[in-house]
């Protein structure tokens, strides 16, 4: 899985892009490009890498998307094994953030804050969630000027709701890889499958060749957190992911995600996200 640089191009007279995806399973390879995304997931699970954030979605999953912020979606294995019932269905809105901060009007005030918030990645919920994917059927209707007004619409109410959560940590926006080249895609590629696996350093340096200190030093340098933190951010996203669910118990999720104790992890989920990961799930039963 290598990260590409997508460049998007705009059709006709249409400053946003909204499309209907229906295929058997996602294709498209961990990339990133600078316009924002909203990603609407109306049929199909699996896994969701966005940043250093690494949770499952599902049916109804919706997530907004800043300016340059890797991601990538992975359906779950039943989705290659040819059954016809399986399929993607997504309604993916596209558009430039410079159309809102290029202007000096006062009323994209909150929609210019948003876009700063969404290149941690953001996740919608509840109430909100179901009011967003009814508008962006909306929006895939429409052409035009009607499209651009029903997307200053959306992205508004989305704004001023406080059903959401951030789904990268909340250095995301300034450990983006500087310089991509083929030794981090192999990395990074080889941790975002494995991020649950423990492995040594002196194994990581060996599959890009380094030995143990020099691969610290070139994965520091490249992301700007050291290769534990980063391992670290993305098995709690997808703690806060499974936390979410509420389909298992505390301890089992510690081990689902890597962490060889309950001790480890609990002190390790408070200090990226601040709370514990009891008081975390009860805060998310409540905004339900």
């Amino acid at each position: 899985m290598q990260i590409m640089h997508e460049q998007l191009i705009t059709k006709d007279h249409n400053s946003v892009m909204a499309k209907w995806d229906q295929f058997p399973h996602f294709t498209f390879p961990w990339h990133y490009h600078k316009e924002i995304e909203i990603v609407y997931v109306i049929k199909s699970y699996g896994n969701r890498y966005v940043g250093d954030s690494v949770e499952l979605f599902s049916d109804g999953d919706l997530v907004l998307l800043g300016s340059n912020l890797p991601h990538y979606w992975k359906n779950h294995n039943d989705f290659y094994k040819g059954d016809p019932t399986l399929e993607v269905n997504a309604i993916v809105i596209q558009f430039s953030g410079d159309i809102f901060k290029n202007s000096n009007l006062p009323e994209f005030k909150n929609i210019i804050k948003l876009i700063d918030r969404s290149e941690r990645g953001i996740q919608l919920l509840g109430s909100t969630r179901a009011k967003i994917g009814s508008m962006l059927f909306d929006i895939l209707k429409l052409d035009g000027i009607n499209r651009y007004v029903k997307l200053i619409e959306t992205l508004n109410i989305i704004a001023h709701s406080r059903h959401y959560r951030f789904l990268g940590s909340p250095d995301t926006r300034h450990s983006l890889p500087k310089g991509i080249d083929s030794r981090l895609e192999k990395i990074l590629s080889f941790i975002n499958n494995n991020f649950t696996e423990t492995h040594s350093l002196d194994y990581f340096g060996k599959l890009i060749g380094m030995n143990k200190s020099a691969f610290c030093r070139y994965f520091k340098t490249k992301t700007g957190k050291t290769i534990i933190e980063y391992i670290h951010d993305m098995r709690i996203g997808y703690a806060c992911k499974l936390l979410t669910d509420n389909s298992m118990t505390t301890s089992e999720i510690a081990f689902e995600c890597g962490f060889n104790n309950i001790s480890n992890f609990n002190r390790v989920f408070k200090r990226k996200v601040k709370i514990t990961p009891t008081t975390y799930q009860l805060k998310i039963k409540g905004e339900k």
